[in-house]
Parts: structure tokens; C-alpha cells; sequence
């Protein structure tokens, strides 16, 4: 994400200022191929839901669903940066010719994603106090991280280059939960409440022969509120998928939504 929130850089290698570079910088991205490439991964993600499902409905001996419930699952959560990775090329060949203490910069690659889809493992635990109320907590737990900058060139005549990524360390959130049973197996519900992220960024930078790394972590918390359907399919058991948004209190410049899909059990 960005290096200009939160946390404080650890420094491997020599002094370097490029952060201001990477925290500050747009995103330009093939929209066609990132819609492809992130519908390929939810889907991967639910036929791993669903293959959990299908083996606890082979084995379920139909007792009637509980009260309380436990779920694991996979989700994407989508990062829009919007205009805090929007400079100008001047102002980002500016910064890398000051981030370097050099008289002149010339950029020749420059790849900047204005978004980040984030994967993670999500695990929720929940209660209905009432056919039309209930409370939960989740955790997300993330699997890999998303590139963010990539950039070449040449400072003062010497090759260049610099890579960030990003990547969610952990998102942990209660929220209270209204539902609707349509149907005896289909219930809709609606959710608000509080969430704390953190979240890695980490940046590599390579001036032709030294290669330096620093990372940023940062903490950051905020109201989250979403909307989801649960299908029971055979007793305790169930799938669900919802979507959540995030106002996040200290990076209220970014867009943050999430989706998922998880198995339910009931007990």
C-alpha cells in the first residue's frame, strides 16, 4: 500500500527516500485482463468452498441446525488507491531525482496500479440470539501479495529500478448482524461494525548493483458494513457469500471492498 500512513520503514541496505516515490505514485492498469484475472481467482477460491460443502453434506445426518456457527473461506478485498498513486510524470521523475540526490532521472518503464485485490483465508464465528438478529466476528488472514509499482530507467546515467507490493497481513472485525429468512434453506442479511487491518508494503530497489528492500507495516481501523445470503443445503451445513465495505478512519483516501464465499457449519 502506501509508505506515508503508518509504521515506521525498516531499512535494509543503504539510505533511501524513493517511499515518498512509491506512497505517491498512479496506477495503470489493463482493466480487461484485472477483471479476468481476479474472476479466475474467486472462483478458485469457491470451488474450494464448495468442494468442503458437498464433502459435509455426503456425511451430515440432517440434525437441525444450531444457533451458533462456524465458517472458513476465501476472500478477495479490493484496494483502490484513486489519487494517491496519481502524480504526473514530471512530479515522478522530480521525485526520483530527489529520492536519489541526483541532477537528472529519466524513466522509461512505468507500471502503477491504482488497485490492489488482495487475497485472504477468512474464518468467522457467529451466534443468533433470534431468528432475525444475531452477532459475529471475523478474521482474514492473507495468502500473497499484489504488485503495486514497478519502474525503470536512469538516474545521472546509471540504470534504475524499483518494485512495491502490498499484501494483507490480517483484518479482524465483530459486527452485528439483521437476517431475513426467505425460505426454510435461503436467509438474506445485512451487517455493521468495526474492523482493525493490517497491512504490508513492501518496496526493492535496485540502482544496477546494490539491491536495497525496505518495508512498511501499518495498522488501521475503521466502520464496516456489507450485505450477504446463506443457503442451507443440508442441515447444519451451508455456503454463503457477502460483500463488505470499509471506512477505514486514517486512510479515508482509500476505497476498500471486500467479497467472499465460505462454508457454514452450524451446531
Amino acid at each position: 500500500m502506501k509508505a506515508h500512513t503508518m509504521g515506521r520503514p525498516t531499512r535494509i541496505g543503504r539510505d533511501t527516500r524513493l517511499s515518498s516515490v512509491l506512497s505517491n505514485a498512479p496506477e495503470t492498469t489493463d482493466s480487461g485482463s484485472t477483471r479476468n484475472d481476479i474472476m479466475k481467482r474467486f472462483l478458485i477460491g469457491a470451488s474450494a468452498v464448495l468442494a468442503i460443502c458437498t464433502s459435509g453434506a455426503a456425511s451430515a445426518q440432517q440434525p437441525e441446525p444450531g444457533r451458533g456457527y462456524l465458517g472458513v473461506g476465501f476472500s478477495l478485498t479490493n484496494v483502490d488507491y484513486g489519487a494517491l498513486l496519481d502524480p504526473s510524470a514530471d512530479e515522478l521523475e522530480a521525485a526520483v531525482r530527489d529520492a536519489a540526490d541526483a541532477s537528472s532521472a529519466t524513466l522509461d518503464t512505468v507500471k502503477i496500479e491504482d488497485n490492489a485485490t488482495l487475497q485472504a483465508v477468512s474464518l468467522l464465528s457467529g451466534y443468533d440470539f433470534h431468528q432475525y438478529f444475531g452477532v459475529e466476528v471475523e478474521g482474514l488472514f492473507g495468502i500473497g501479495d499484489e504488485n503495486l509499482v514497478d519502474i525503470s530507467g536512469t538516474v545521472d546515467g546509471a540504470p534504475f529500478g524499483a518494485r512495491a507490493t502490498a499484501e494483507l497481513e490480517y483484518s479482524l472485525a465483530a459486527f452485528g448482524k439483521l437476517q431475513y429468512p426467505v425460505s426454510e434453506e435461503f436467509t438474506v442479511f445485512a451487517r455493521a461494525g468495526y474492523a482493525r487491518f493490517g497491512i504490508n508494503s513492501r518496496a526493492k530497489l535496485d540502482d544496477g548493483s546494490v539491491i536495497e528492500e525496505i518495508d512498511f507495516d501499518e495498522e488501521t481501523e475503521g466502520f464496516a458494513f456489507g450485505v450477504g445470503g446463506e443457503w442451507r443445503f443440508s442441515g447444519p451445513n451451508a455456503v454463503r457469500v457477502d460483500y463488505t465495505r470499509y471506512e477505514l478512519e486514517d486512510l479515508d483516501e482509500l476505497n476498500v471492498d471486500r467479497v467472499s464465499i465460505a462454508y457454514i457449519r452450524r451446531f
